[in-house]
């Protein structure tokens, strides 16, 4: 009877650890390739003033990889750089 408790808890378990990884590879996906995309776009277009990236905000797919790479790591920095600024200030 043990046993059987044992096994039905670690299969519940093994149910939520995968609805935590699942979900956590869904949230890391939406964020790197939508906030991190929209967010780059506009430092990149700032930055350049209003040249690069040549695809439009919703370009997404039509953009090369190298752009894609480009963008998303600027939104990416740029997130993190506006967090950090924000903490230090804050506090």
């Amino acid at each position: 009877m043990d046993e059987l408790i044992e096994r039905s808890f670690k299969l519940i378990a093994h149910v939520f650890y995968f609805l935590a990884r699942a979900s956590t590879w869904l949230i890391f996906e939406f964020l790197y390739e939508e906030v991190s995309w929209w967010s780059g776009w506009c430092v990149c277009r700032a930055v350049t003033l209003n040249s690069r990236p040549k695809v439009g905000i919703h370009g997404y797919n039509e953009a090369t990889t190298t752009t894609i790479f480009i963008v998303c790591f600027t939104g990416i920095f740029s997130i993190i750089l506006a967090g950090a600024i924000l903490a230090v200030y804050l506090y």
